[in-house]
């Protein structure tokens, strides 16, 4: 697995998000726009360098996570999104504004798939959900190199509080059925197509362990714990664990 040339990911490989910077012969596209104000001028900084005086042709945003879009403001061309993201953006409550962030909602939306076309290379979107009704993923197919948003975070627990589990792994699946050669998670290290299986099979576990609680009568609590436990998931995940396997058991009680 080689990161191509044209493809800077801007990210700790931890716990911070991974935003990305794609330059063609058109110019630069930027992939989530980070979660500080200093990060989100970094990366711009980052685009006009990466363009060599090429413009900045779009922001493209995975999802509607506050992590991801904290950077939006410094950018003045144009923000895409799916439209589910966008109305979350929009709901962003005023009081949850840290000082100097200027909500920065999309300026173009769209369902379904879209493409742009950047000279050299398409940059294909599908609106994918499963994370987060807003997620969508970003694949370059003429170089194989696919960005998944939160759909994978790569060496730690995921969150799963806006999940629809069972739309993820069918996410999943397709995307690993596209043979990409490089993926770039929403979270962690960069990777080979291993990483969308890995992500996968943790979420099937989970999903299984949830049902398997649901079915038995055990409350959600404790089924969070038996999840930290026997999937050794981040204790710190706890809370945020006990929301995704919450709207598992609503799901399964319809």
């Amino acid at each position: 697995m080689r990161m191509p040339d044209f493809v800077k990911v801007y990210g700790d490989g931890g716990s911070r998000v991974n935003a990305t910077v794609i330059t063609g012969k058109r110019g630069t596209v930027v992939v989530d726009t980070h979660v500080t104000l200093e990060d989100g001028k970094a990366l711009k900084d980052m685009a006009v360098e990466a363009s060599g005086g090429r413009p900045i042709l779009a922001v493209i945003l995975t999802h509607e996570h506050f992590d991801h879009i904290v950077g939006n403001q410094f950018f003045s061309c144009p923000i895409i999104s799916t439209a589910a993201a966008r109305r979350c953006i929009q709901e962003i409550s005023s009081e949850r504004l840290p000082e100097g962030f200027v909500l920065t909602p999309p300026t173009e939306t769209f369902t379904g798939e879209m493409s742009i076309h950047i000279g050299d290379m398409t940059l294909v979107l599908w609106s994918d959900g499963g994370h987060s009704p807003g997620e969508l993923s970003v694949f370059i197919p003429e170089h194989g190199v696919l960005l998944t948003g939160d759909n994978v975070f790569n060496g730690r627990t995921p969150y799963v509080g806006d999940a629809d589990v069972p739309k993820w792994l069918e996410v999943l699946t397709r995307l690993h059925a596209m043979g990409p050669e490089v993926v770039i998670p929403g979270h962690g290290p960069v990777g080979g197509k291993e990483i969308l299986v890995r992500q996968r099979d943790w979420l099937e576990a989970f999903l299984v362990l949830a049902q398997d609680c649901f079915r038995k009568g055990i409350g959600v609590e404790e089924a969070a714990d038996k999840v930290v436990a026997e999937l050794k998931a981040d204790p710190a995940r706890r809370q945020v664990l006990a929301e995704g396997i919450r709207k598992i058991y609503e799901r399964d009680r319809r």
